[in-house]
């Protein structure tokens, strides 16, 4: 028996695979897997990956598996997000192929709706509008507008940069041919891995269909990861965006060269100063040696911009303990 006769109804559905990560997410983890189940879509493999959780999802895991057979349950020793959805991607039969946040719900027509914007449009990836709620909410999904939009990668890559309406830069949320994963790993240990990673598959892709209509539901809790700032946080960015501006150069885009190196040196500057501020001496040095190998590359500083060039030979020149001294002041005037 195929994958995708499981579902005589929609037999002629092609099958998506669902990968989701699954760590410490124990009282998210039964309303996540259950949106999915209640996707409209039918013809859908769920892999649910237990990347070594000490609480009880790896249990409910398990009985999501011998209540449903579109469900395989994939436990590991903990490796991080990174790498319980490499190890999904792997595993993964379907030509198409989704992500969900352990902790997060999808509205039944979600896969549905990426599906007609893929199918209507000729696109590889299709990607729609999200809602935010809090912990201890429900997440609540407007009506449909049914309005679509096709761009090209290299528009992906632009509008990625500013990651509005539509959240470009995340990997949940979308739809992707699963061909253009092919080549493309999760960084394992890195923080803002979509940053790392999401963009190259607009790179590889011949069209992006973009839903107006919100079908995915972000849950905002304290205590996750994208709740817990740190200056490592931004010192993985500084990589993600230097990364993708190394991949983008075939592009030849002026226009996006001069978005992702104006977005490098706001981040490096921040790094200077929020690690001056702080006290962390090693962010201050990863920080500085960040700001002076941009200071020796003519494409950097051709895409600087007179306000950040500044900024940052300031934070250079000026000691730590008088960036600390002149926050406080500034903070005091503001108070």
């Amino acid at each position: 028996m195929t994958l995708s006769s499981r579902n005589t109804p929609n037999s002629c559905q092609e099958l998506i695979s669902v990968v989701v990560p699954v760590y410490q997410v124990e009282p998210y983890l039964f309303e996540c897997v259950e949106s999915i189940r209640a996707q409209t879509y039918r013809n859908l493999e769920i892999i649910l990956v237990d990347d070594g959780s000490t609480d009880g999802g790896p249990a409910i895991c398990d009985g999501f598996k011998r209540r449903d057979d579109r469900i395989t349950v994939i436990h590991q020793a903990n490796r991080g997000l990174s790498a319980a959805r490499n190890a999904g991607i792997e595993s993964a039969h379907g030509e198409w192929l989704a992500f969900v946040d352990g902790d997060d719900v999808l509205s039944p027509n979600h896969l549905a709706d990426l599906w007609r914007a893929i199918d209507e449009e000729g696109a590889d990836v299709a990607a729609c509008r999200f809602v935010s709620f809090v912990d201890g909410s429900k997440a609540a999904f407007p009506e449909a507008t049914g309005r679509l939009e096709a761009v090209s990668g290299l528009e992906a890559l632009r509008r990625m940069v500013y990651d509005e309406p539509i959240r470009l830069v995340t990997a949940w949320g979308k739809l992707y041919r699963r061909s253009l994963w092919n080549e493309i790993v999760f960084p394992v240990g890195k923080r803002h891995e979509d940053e790392f990673t999401v963009h190259r598959t607009y790179l590889g892709a011949r069209r992006i269909a973009l839903s107006d209509t919100v079908t995915y539901g972000y849950r905002q809790r304290s205590g996750s990861m994208m709740d817990a700032p740190e200056r490592r946080d931004l010192q993985d960015k500084v990589e993600a965006f230097l990364s993708r501006i190394a991949d983008v150069e075939r592009c030849r885009d002026g226009q996006l060269d001069r978005l992702l190196w104006h977005r490098v040196w706001r981040l490096v500057q921040r790094g200077m100063l929020e690690s001056s501020v702080g006290g962390d001496r090693l962010c201050q040095r990863w920080f500085r040696r960040q700001a002076g190998a941009l200071l020796s590359r003519p494409v950097a500083i051709r895409h600087a911009g007179s306000r950040n060039l500044m900024g940052a030979l300031l934070l250079l020149a000026l000691p730590p303990t008088v960036v600390r001294r002149l926050n406080r002041l500034r903070q005091a005037s503001q108070t």
